[in-house]
């Protein structure tokens, strides 16, 4: 069963993920003449996880390890 949702972010500094690229926005399925900047992350399963700002905090600190808690 789902008891709640959560939303995680990739951890680019432990993953190193440094390098970034430049790519063309699409504008109603053609490229403009703008570009946005992207960063090429590693791929890796370190995710970082605000516990402290959640409402449901009580369960997403039960299914997190106690050895990693800290």
């Amino acid at each position: 069963d789902v008891v709640c949702t959560v939303n995680v972010q990739h951890d680019c500094m432990t993953a190193c993920c440094g390098s970034t690229r430049a790519v063309f926005e699409q504008q109603e399925r053609l490229l403009s003449s703008r570009t946005k900047v992207l960063v090429n992350h590693v791929p890796t399963n370190a995710y970082l996880l605000n516990t402290y700002s959640l409402h449901n905090y009580q369960w997403i600190i039960s299914a997190i390890p106690i050895s990693i808690r800290n």
